[in-house]
């Protein structure tokens, strides 16, 4: 099961008036929450449970092959500006989904300068990719960034010189960290741009196609085809050599054009990319139990299947002195409970029950995070940042229902087999975050 997301529907604006420049709605709703540190994409583990005496028959117990879960690319907010000169920053929401992308899209009039440098946050982000159209009259670029920090932030655009331009932001949740983006595809007009904007681009059905155009001129009104809802659609003009840009989002489809009209001749340039959903860990079934028993020491070891099929310790639970069961009551020496663990596909997190189970001797729990393969920042590479957080930031955290805020607990870290152990006095939602 995906962690939770809010699912925001796409508004799609009425046709602009000729030269107006209108300003999109921007989608808010927001989460706070730590950041889960997640399962490494590329490993797709198999889970077995050793240990404690179960109410399945035999050991070791399968938890569950494992699938491949395609999360939904989702659309965060949009935002826009416009401006004559070297540099235009503006402010943009993101949102606190995981897995999201940041994509900035600039239309430039004269083509002679370019994009030096984006930024959101302070973070610079990464060049996509670009069109001229065929005389150098106007340019559109494509700049990305992976995990851009939740919440309100600036988004900064530097040209190489002085030029009119509209540039826009817009965020996703549901993408994936490694390689966000495929398939740049481009066009631009060879002549006086009596023909319409457009660009195929082929795409799966569970990704999502972003356009981004630029014009010369007015251009009357820009609209985007039927069923490509505009992210923003501005203009500027001052006297003479004026521009307009505007970005379009469509589902993916193998034989997709992305194209807009416009009410009268114009040069351009289009460019468009695909926005690659996140495939997280699908396990059919992710859960066993056993009986803990109140004077009893009974231990469960759940193991992982890693690459080169070795197996390798997830999550060791201990369990002598349960003493009080919500809805049962207190529990006497000799009493049982059914202990139920699950295992969360997507995150390094696992779910005990009964919830608000309490312990007279706190429970031992063990989580090892190496299968998070590094990457615990979630931005696709392995780095001096993840060594920081990983060492100074990462701990345990738990989460009495889903509706209630998360909170750390004190555990003990070993860097060297990459693991916590924390005394449990009640059962909840744990998770290794930062």
């Amino acid at each position: 099961m995906l962690s939770r997301r809010y699912l925001l529907s796409i508004m799609t604006l009425s046709v602009l008036a000729a030269c107006s420049d209108g300003v999109a709605p921007r989608l808010s709703q927001e989460r706070t929450e730590p950041y889960l540190v997640w399962w490494a994409q590329s490993l797709q583990p198999q889970f077995s449970a050793v240990g404690a005496t179960s109410i399945a028959t035999g050991l070791p117990i399968r938890l569950g092959s494992v699938g491949s879960l395609t999360a939904q690319v989702v659309i965060d907010h949009s935002s826009s500006a416009t401006t004559s000169a070297t540099s235009l920053t503006w402010s943009h929401m993101v949102g606190a989904d995981s897995n999201r992308l940041l994509v900035v899209g600039v239309s430039i009039r004269n083509a002679n300068n370019h994009v030096s440098s984006v930024s959101y946050a302070g973070v610079p982000l990464a060049f996509f990719g670009a069109r001229n159209n065929s005389d150098n009259a106007v340019r559109t670029e494509l700049w990305y960034v992976t995990a851009p920090p939740s919440g309100s932030g600036n988004v900064t655009v530097r040209l190489s010189g002085g030029a009119k331009m509209v540039a826009g932001a817009v965020s996703f949740s549901g993408v994936d960290p490694v390689t966000p983006l495929r398939g740049l595809a481009s066009a631009g007009s060879t002549d006086k741009g009596t023909t319409n904007p457009q660009v195929a681009d082929s795409s799966d059905v569970n990704e999502l196609v972003l356009s981004v155009l630029a014009t010369e001129g007015c251009a009357g009104s820009l609209t985007p085809a039927s069923g490509q809802p505009q992210q923003w659609n501005r203009f500027y003009g001052s006297g003479g050599g004026d521009v307009a840009g505007g970005a379009s989002t469509a589902p993916g489809a193998s034989t997709l054009v992305m194209s807009w009209t416009k009410a009268k001749d114009a040069k351009w340039a289009i460019a468009t990319a695909v926005i690659k959903p996140y495939v997280g860990l699908s396990l059919t079934v992710y859960q066993t139990a056993f009986w803990a028993v109140r004077g009893q020491s009974r231990s469960l070891q759940i193991d992982y299947q890693g690459q080169g099929n070795d197996t390798l310790p997830f999550l060791q639970l201990t369990i002598s002195d349960p003493t009080y069961v919500p809805g049962l009551g207190p529990l006497a020496v000799g009493d049982s409970v059914l202990v139920t663990v699950t295992v969360d596909p997507n995150n390094i997190a696992v779910s005990l029950e009964p919830a608000g189970m309490q312990f007279g001797t706190p429970s031992q729990l063990r989580i090892w995070y190496g299968g998070a393969g590094g990457d615990l920042n979630r931005d696709g590479v392995v780095n001096a940042e993840d060594s920081t957080i990983e060492s100074q930031l990462l701990g345990i955290w738990y989460q009495e229902q889903a509706t209630n805020p998360w909170d750390q607990i004190q555990a003990t870290q070993s860097l060297l087999e990459k693991s916590f152990t924390a005394a449990l006095p009640h059962f909840s939602r744990y998770a290794v975050a930062w």
